[in-house]
C-alpha cells in the first residue's frame, strides 16, 4: 500500500518544501478501491532503495519481482531508463485460461518507436516458445503460441502519448468453445481496440521464465524507456467498469506522485531561470511574473531578493494534483559583475577551439547571462574584423598567405561604461598551398547489413576520376555516431572557404533502434549531428547542433547540406522538417505536406541562426541539395520526381502549391529528372536524396569539338527498388532534355559504386593529396605505406651560410605493407630541419604528407663562407692629354682570384696570383673626368668552396687640361 498522508510542516519541513523536496501525500494503494477478485499479482513501485518491487496482492502468495540493470525509484513511480527492468517470477499464469494486465504508463518519445515492450508474460521470442505483451511503439496488445510469425493482435486507432500517463489495460478470455479468445485494449478507461478470433490463448504459454516488465521477449529488442506507476495481474479478463474504476483511482494516485516527484533544487537564492517540468501532465501558475513566470523566467533587481509563489498542478484524467514552491531570487548584481559574467560566459571557435583558426568566428555582440553590449578590439588589426563590413558580421578572418607565419591575434571583449573586459589567443593559420582538385570523396551511409544499427552510420569510398569507386576502410564505417540517437544518415561534406577545414553533417536518426520517429505526435531529434576535420583523415568527436526545435511542433532535421556564401561569410545550412504548426505561424506548414524545408545561418557549425522556412509545397519536400555556377544557384529537391530550380538569391524562400515557373527574383522551375528523361530511365525506382557536384576538369565531358567543357554530377538514391544511386551528368544545368536530343543532361550508366550498398551521401572532389591521405588512412591495408626511406641523398650536401636548400638527386622510396617498394613523388612528403643561418649539421626531416607519423631523415652540413681579402684602388695620370685610368687589384688570399673590371671606359678580366696584384688600365680619350666608380667583381675557389665577392671603388675628378 502506498501509505501517505498529508500533515501540516514548520521549521526543517518548511524548508524542505523551500528546496522542491517531495512531502509525504495521500495517494490509493495498488489495492484501494480497485477490483482485486483473480488479483495474482499488484506492484505499485513505491519502494524507496533496494531491487526487490514487492507484491501486495499476498493471497497467492508475495510475487515480487526482481529489478536488473539498475534501480530508479521516484517517489511511488518506478523510471525505466533503457538499461533497467523488472523479472517477475515465472509461472503467473500457468493454469489460467484468461488474464488482464493493468498498468499505469508514462512513456518516453524514444520508446514509442523500435520494439520496446513494455511488460512481456510467456517465454522466448528467440526460441519461439510464445508470448503475450504490450508493444508500445505499435500501440498493441498481441499473443502468440511461438513468435513473431503467429501473433493475434489488437492495435488501438491512436498511438500511445509521449511524456503522458495513460491507464492501458489488456484482457484476454476465451470464447465459447475455447477455440479462440478475445484480446481487448482499453485506454485510459476505454475500450480503444479489440479482436474478437485470436487463435493463440493464455492457455497456450506453455513456458512462463520470461516475465518481464520494460523489456522485450526478444533480447536485441531495446528495452522499455518512462515510467510506470502501478502494475496489476490477474487471472480473469475484467469488465469494463472495472477497468474504469482502475483508470479512475490510478489517475487520483498518480497525479499526486507527479507533483512529489518534481524536484527544482534550491529555491532560496535562485540566480538563473527556472525549468520547470512539464512531463506528466504539469502545468505552472505563479503568484507574482514580475518575479518568476509561469514558464520559469526570472526578474531580478539590484539589492533586492523579492520571493513568489509557483504552483505546480497535474492533472490526469480531469484528477488534479497541486503543489507549491516558494522562490527567492538572488540580488542582481551589480553593472560591473553583469557585464563580467556575460564576458565569461563567451565560447568562441568550434571543436579545434582557437589555437587553431582556420574559418570565420561568431563572435557575440550581447552576453548570453544578461544581455550586455560587447564592443571587440583585435590586434594586429586586419585579421580578425570586429566590426561589420559590406553586410558581413564581425568575425571575418583574414588568413596569412600561403608560405607566410600563423598570425597570432588578441582578440579582446569589452562592456561599454564598464571594467569587465576578457582577452583570447587566436593562432590564424596561414592558407595552404594551392592545390587543383583531381579525384572524389563519397561519404553515405549503407542499407542491408547485420546488425542493422552499423547500417546508419558513416562510410567512406574514393574515386579517382569519378566513375570507378573503391570503398574505404575495409567496408566498414569511417565515423560512428555516440550522441543523440546514436546513428547518423544523409551525411554531407562541406569544404571550408581556405580549403583546409572540412564539416561533416548528418541526420541524427537510428531507424534501427527507434523506427522512425517524425512526426509532431511522435517526433524525433531536432538536432544534426556535427564532425569537424582538416585533413579528411583525423575527425573531432561528434557532437549534436540543434536547427530545429524552434520550429513549432517539429518532428525531425533530416537530410542536411551546407553552402559557403562568400558575401556574407557564413554558410547556408538547410534540411527538411515536419511541422504541425498551421500557415498562422511563420514556421508553420501552408500548403499539403507537413515536410517542408528550412534553413538557418552558421559560422562556425556551433552558433546557428534561427531557421527560416524556405520550401513549401502541397507535397512532401526533402533532401534539398544545391549548387553555385557563375552566380546562379540550382538546386534539386526529393519530391518524387527531383525537381530542379534556379536562383540568383539561395535565400529566397518558396511558399506555393508546386515549384514556380515563374518568379523574378526568386526560385524558378528549370525542369524535373522524370520529364528530362521520362519514366524508363527510372527502372521503375523513386529517387530521393538528390546530390549536386562538379566534376573535376579532366573528368569532364568532351563537347562536339573535342574540348573538355564543364560538367556535373547529379546523383538520386533509388530507395524504393534499394539497389542505391543513379548517376546523371550535366553541361548544362538549365538544359531540359537529353543529351540524346541535343540537350545537356545523360545517365551515367558507365558508374560503377563497388559492393557497399550506397544510401543518401555526399560527393565532393578532393586534392591528390587528400586522396593520397584517404587511401594512407582508410585504404587498401596492404598497400598502406609502413615506412619510408632515403635511398639517394641529394646532390649537394655540403653548404655555407646562406645558401638555399637544393633537393636536387633526392630519392625517397616507400614500402608498403606488403612489402612492396616505390620512390615517392617530391608533392608526397614535405621535408623540414634546414637552416643555413648559421654553420652546423642540420638534420633534414622527411615526412610522409599522408601520414605525418612515417617518416625518415638525412644531414647535410653548413660551413662559413670564406671572404676573399682583394682590395682595389683607381689612380689617373695623363698620356698625350688624355686621361688613363688605372685600376689595380690586389690579392690579399692564398687562392688565384678571377677580377672582372667594370669601368665607365671599359671592361677586363684579371687573373690575380697569390699574394699578388695585378693592374688595368683604360684610356679615357677625354681631357677631363668627373667623380666616378669603378666595381669590381672577384671570385676564387677556397677549399673546395666557390667564393664570391664585389665591390665598388670610386675615384675622383682629373684633368689633363
Amino acid at each position: 500500500m502506498k501509505l501517505r498522508t498529508r500533515t501540516l510542516l514548520g521549521g526543517a519541513a518548511c524548508a524542505a518544501l523551500v528546496l522542491g523536496v517531495a512531502q509525504p501525500s495521500t495517494a490509493a494503494g495498488p489495492l484501494d478501491g480497485v477490483a482485486t477478485d483473480g488479483l495474482i499479482a499488484a506492484y505499485d513501485f513505491s519502494e524507496t532503495s533496494g531491487t526487490v518491487l514487492t507484491d501486495a496482492a499476498t493471497a497467492n502468495g508475495a510475487q515480487n519481482g526482481t529489478v536488473t540493470g539498475g534501480t530508479a525509484w521516484d517517489h511511488g513511480v518506478m523510471k525505466f531508463t533503457g538499461a533497467n527492468y523488472v523479472k517477475l517470477p515465472d509461472n503467473l499464469l500457468t493454469g489460467k485460461t484468461a488474464a488482464s494486465v493493468a498498468i499505469e504508463m508514462k512513456p518516453t518519445a524514444a520508446t514509442l518507436s523500435g520494439n520496446n515492450f513494455a511488460w512481456n508474460i510467456g517465454g522466448s521470442g528467440n526460441a519461439g516458445t510464445g508470448q503475450f505483451f504490450l508493444h508500445t511503439p505499435g500501440h498493441r496488445a498481441s499473443i502468440s503460441k511461438t513468435n513473431w510469425t503467429g501473433e493475434q493482435t489488437a492495435t488501438t486507432p491512436s498511438a500511445f502519448a509521449a511524456e503522458k500517463w495513460q491507464s492501458v489495460v489488456v484482457t484476454i478470455a476465451p470464447n465459447a468453445g475455447a477455440s479462440t479468445s478475445t484480446i481487448i485494449v482499453y485506454v485510459d478507461g476505454v475500450e480503444a481496440a479489440r479482436k474478437s478470433d485470436s487463435s493463440s490463448n493464455v492457455a497456450d504459454l506453455a513456458t512462463q521464465t520470461n516475465n518481464l516488465i520494460g523489456a522485450s521477449a526478444y533480447t536485441a529488442d531495446p528495452k522499455f524507456t518512462g515510467a510506470l506507476s502501478t502494475y496489476r495481474l490477474y487471472d480473469r479478463a475484467l469488465s469494463g467498469a472495472e477497468v474504469a474504476t482502475i483508470s479512475e483511482v490510478d489517475a487520483v494516485s498518480v497525479a499526486q506522485e507527479t507533483v512529489d516527484a518534481i524536484a527544482l533544487g534550491d529555491l532560496t537564492a535562485v540566480s538563473q531561470n527556472l525549468t520547470l517540468p512539464t512531463s506528466g501532465g504539469v502545468t505552472w501558475t505563479t503568484s507574482d511574473p514580475a518575479v518568476v513566470e509561469a514558464n520559469g523566467a526570472i526578474h531580478r533587481a539590484e539589492g533586492a531578493t523579492p520571493s513568489a509563489t509557483l504552483t505546480a498542478t497535474a492533472t490526469v484524467r480531469g484528477k488534479t494534483a497541486t503543489r507549491t514552491f516558494s522562490v527567492t531570487l538572488a540580488p542582481l548584481p551589480g553593472v560591473n559583475d553583469r557585464a563580467q559574467a556575460d564576458l565569461d560566459a563567451i565560447a568562441l571557435g568550434g571543436a579545434s577551439g582557437l589555437g587553431d583558426v582556420r574559418d570565420n568566428l561568431t563572435i557575440p555582440a550581447k552576453g548570453t547571462t544578461y544581455a550586455s553590449a560587447i564592443t571587440w578590439t583585435s590586434e594586429p588589426q586586419g585579421i580578425i574584423s570586429t566590426a561589420a563590413q559590406d553586410g558581413r558580421a564581425p568575425g571575418l578572418v583574414t588568413r596569412p598567405a600561403y608560405g607566410q607565419p600563423d598570425a597570432q591575434v588578441q582578440l579582446t571583449a569589452k562592456v561599454a561604461g564598464t571594467t569587465a573586459t576578457r582577452t583570447f589567443a587566436v593562432t590564424v593559420r596561414a592558407l595552404p598551398e594551392p592545390e587543383d582538385t583531381s579525384a572524389y570523396l563519397f561519404a553515405h551511409f549503407t542499407a542491408g547489413r547485420s546488425p542493422a544499427a552499423i547500417n546508419e552510420q558513416i562510410y567512406f569510398a574514393a574515386s579517382e576520376n569519378g566513375q570507378t569507386w573503391t570503398d574505404l576502410n575495409g567496408e566498414q564505417p569511417v565515423l560512428q555516431s555516440t550522441v543523440g540517437e546514436t546513428g547518423a544518415r544523409d551525411p554531407f561534406l562541406v569544404r571550408g572557404p581556405g580549403g583546409d577545414k572540412f564539416y561533416l553533417i548528418a541526420t541524427d536518426l537510428s531507424t534501427a533502434k527507434y523506427g522512425w520517429r517524425y512526426t509532431p505526435t511522435n517526433p524525433g531529434s531536432r538536432s544534426l549531428v556535427v564532425w569537424e576535420s582538416n585533413d579528411l583523415v583525423t575527425w573531432s568527436a561528434p557532437r549534436l547542433v540543434d536547427v530545429a526545435s524552434k520550429i513549432p511542433q517539429a518532428g525531425n532535421a533530416w537530410a542536411p547540406e551546407a553552402t559557403y556564401d562568400p558575401a556574407t561569410g557564413q554558410y547556408l545550412v538547410y534540411w527538411a522538417s515536419s511541422t504541425g504548426a498551421g500557415a498562422s505561424d511563420p514556421l508553420g506548414n501552408t500548403y499539403g505536406d507537413y515536410m517542408n524545408m528550412y534553413y538557418a545561418t552558421t559560422r562556425d557549425f556551433v552558433t546557428f541562426s534561427d531557421p527560416v522556412k524556405w520550401i513549401d509545397r502541397t507535397s512532401s519536400i526533402i533532401d534539398t541539395t544545391m549548387i553555385e555556377v557563375d552566380g546562379v544557384f540550382y538546386r534539386a529537391s526529393g519530391d518524387g520526381q527531383i525537381t530542379l530550380e534556379r536562383s540568383t538569391n539561395p535565400y529566397a524562400t518558396t511558399v506555393s502549391d508546386a515549384a514556380l515557373a515563374s518568379n523574378p527574383g526568386g526560385w524558378e522551375k528549370v525542369s524535373t529528372l522524370r520529364d528530362i528523361f521520362g519514366t524508363d530511365n527510372y527502372s521503375g525506382a523513386r529517387l530521393e536524396g538528390p546530390e549536386l557536384f562538379r566534376f573535376n576538369d579532366e573528368d569532364a565531358l568532351t563537347g562536339p569539338s573535342g574540348q573538355k567543357v564543364p560538367t556535373w554530377g547529379l546523383i538520386a538514391d533509388r530507395y524504393s527498388a534499394g539497389t542505391g544511386y543513379m548517376a546523371f551528368r550535366s553541361t548544362d544545368l538549365a538544359s531540359t532534355t537529353p543529351a540524346t536530343a541535343g540537350g545537356g543532361w545523360s545517365v551515367g550508366s558507365d558508374i560503377t559504386w563497388d559492393s557497399v550498398l550506397k544510401r543518401h551521401g555526399t560527393i565532393v572532389p578532393v586534392t591528390q593529396s587528400e586522396y593520397d591521405r584517404l587511401l594512407q588512412g582508410f585504404g587498401d591495408a596492404a598497400a598502406k605505406i609502413a615506412s619510408i626511406a632515403v635511398t639517394s641523398a641529394p646532390t649537394k650536401t655540403a653548404y655555407t651560410v646562406g645558401e638555399a636548400f637544393a633537393a636536387e638527386g633526392l630519392k625517397v622510396t616507400a614500402t608498403t605493407a606488403s612489402g612492396s617498394t616505390r620512390v615517392l613523388d617530391a608533392r608526397e612528403y614535405t621535408l623540414s630541419g634546414f637552416d643555413s643561418a648559421t654553420p652546423g649539421t642540420r638534420t633534414v626531416r622527411v615526412t610522409l604528407d599522408a601520414a605525418p607519423q612515417i617518416s625518415t631523415s638525412f644531414t647535410v652540413s653548413v660551413a662559413t663562407a670564406p671572404v676573399l681579402a682583394v682590395n682595389a684602388s683607381v689612380t689617373a695620370r695623363c698620356v698625350a692629354g688624355k686621361v688613363v685610368q688605372i685600376v689595380t687589384v690586389t690579392n690579399a688570399d692564398g687562392a688565384p682570384v678571377t677580377a672582372s673590371v667594370a669601368s665607365p671606359y671599359g671592361a677586363k678580366t684579371l687573373p690575380v696570383a697569390a699574394g699578388k696584384s695585378a693592374s688595368a688600365s683604360f684610356t679615357t680619350r677625354l681631357a677631363a673626368i668627373d667623380p666616378g666608380s669603378v666595381t669590381i667583381a672577384a671570385s676564387a675557389t677556397v677549399d673546395g668552396t666557390q667564393v664570391s665577392i664585389e665591390k665598388t671603388v670610386p675615384y675622383p675628378a682629373a684633368d689633363c687640361g
